[in-house]
């Protein structure tokens, strides 16, 4: 189960880092105890939308989460030129609103991480198909672009990941999860 814990180390560095220079530039000063809380929340708005406009434009994940790391090392390098990793008054120990809501996205990952450990595999947990369409989704995403998944091997779910109305839809964890699998090698379902 350390491969869960390393799949979450990886993705919370992923998205923090894509985020680092976003929030820098759009989190008020007033707020900036949450700055830390805010980070990978910013990294993953941001890469929802970046992976939105790439794979319609043919690139898959693997490809997408390459950008997306060139354009946030850029624009984290340009943040920090520009004027340091954050401003004076931001630098300062967090606030105790900003330890609690790290607090609280910690543990829920760790509830929802939780179960895993006792069931001793890794399995969908849930009752409808969101677990079946991500998993599928997620996995052709790390080799197909979204046009492209018509050329993809046959798959029951196949099908359903191509017509209209789930096939014009923004599939934010799908992307990801393929872009994590991408940098991690695992599998969609680890």
């Amino acid at each position: 189960m350390l491969d869960i814990f390393a799949a979450g180390i990886v993705a919370l560095v992923f998205l923090s880092l894509l985020g680092y220079a976003l929030t820098g530039w759009l989190l008020p000063p007033a707020l900036g105890g949450l700055r830390w809380a805010a980070l990978p929340w910013t990294g993953y708005a941001a890469f929802v939308v970046l992976a939105q406009f790439a794979t319609q434009a043919g690139l898959n994940m693997a490809q997408t989460a390459l950008l997306a790391l060139i354009l946030a090392l850029a624009a984290n390098g340009l943040y920090l030129w520009r004027g340091g990793a954050w401003p004076r008054e931001l630098a300062a120990r967090p606030s105790r609103v900003g330890w609690v809501v790290t607090g609280l996205t910690a543990l829920v990952f760790l509830l929802g991480v939780l179960p895993l450990l006792f069931y001793g595999y890794h399995t969908i947990i849930g009752e409808n198909w969101d677990g079946e369409i991500y998993l599928a989704l997620g996995e052709y995403l790390r080799t197909y672009a979204q046009p492209a998944l018509s050329q993809a091997p046959p798959n029951p779910l196949l099908h359903t990941l191509l017509v209209p109305p789930y096939s014009g839809r923004t599939h934010g964890l799908s992307y990801f999860q393929a872009a994590l699998g991408a940098l991690t090698g695992m599998p969609s379902l680890v």
